[in-house]
């Protein structure tokens, strides 16, 4: 009768969500099915649920931003708004993982620098989505190569606020267009371009 045995190695391991013992034997070395993961398990779902939930707002503010006209789509931010929220899921992800480490394990500091990161992220996202909109200089290069109109016709797209933005739309009453290019036989959208020119340039 032949008797096996080998040494069995209990590795403990904690995190701020739970705790379990790891156990390793044999050689090679094998990971027994009496290993309790459930500590480890829940920290990267909390870290990666963290990440998902930024994405998913970053994604939701990407459809608002570009939901408010097609020249958002064409010629605005979008894409600085994505890379902004993409680098704070990151971030966010590591510190998330970085706060759910045991007490002692745990680098205050590197926590601290994460979460100022992500909330920098998160804020440039936002302010990106509320200040950029496409501007008088996208309008004209636009216009010069004869792509639509719409921006350009007092919608406030373009150049928001702004004293030739507000001449436009007076001048630009429904109509007007229609009235003119009648009288002259020339081409509505002809006409919308040469008035387009003169407020924009």
């Amino acid at each position: 009768m032949q008797r096996f045995a080998s040494v069995v190695h209990r590795i403990h391991y904690a995190t701020a969500v739970g705790s379990g013992d790891i156990y390793v034997a044999g050689v090679p070395a094998t990971v027994s099915a009496k290993s309790d993961w459930s500590g480890l398990r829940r920290r990267r779902s909390l870290m990666l649920g963290a990440g998902a939930v930024v994405l998913l707002a970053t994604a939701g503010l990407c459809a608002s931003y570009v939901g408010r006209h097609e020249w958002f789509l064409r010629y605005g931010a979008a894409q600085t708004i994505a890379a902004f929220g993409a680098i704070g899921s990151v971030v966010l992800v590591l510190l998330a993982g970085a706060a759910l480490l045991a007490a002692r394990a745990r680098n205050i500091a590197l926590v601290a620098t994460a979460a100022l990161v992500t909330a920098g992220n998160l804020a440039g996202a936002a302010w990106v989505a509320r200040t950029r909109v496409p501007s008088g200089a996208t309008a004209r290069a636009a216009l010069a190569r004869g792509e639509p109109q719409r921006p350009a016709t007092g919608d406030g797209v373009i150049i928001r606020g702004s004293r030739r933005a507000r001449d436009y739309r007076r001048t630009m009453a429904p109509g007007r267009a229609r009235s003119v290019a009648g009288a002259s036989g020339t081409r509505p959208g002809a006409t919308m371009r040469r008035d387009a020119r003169r407020f924009l340039c």
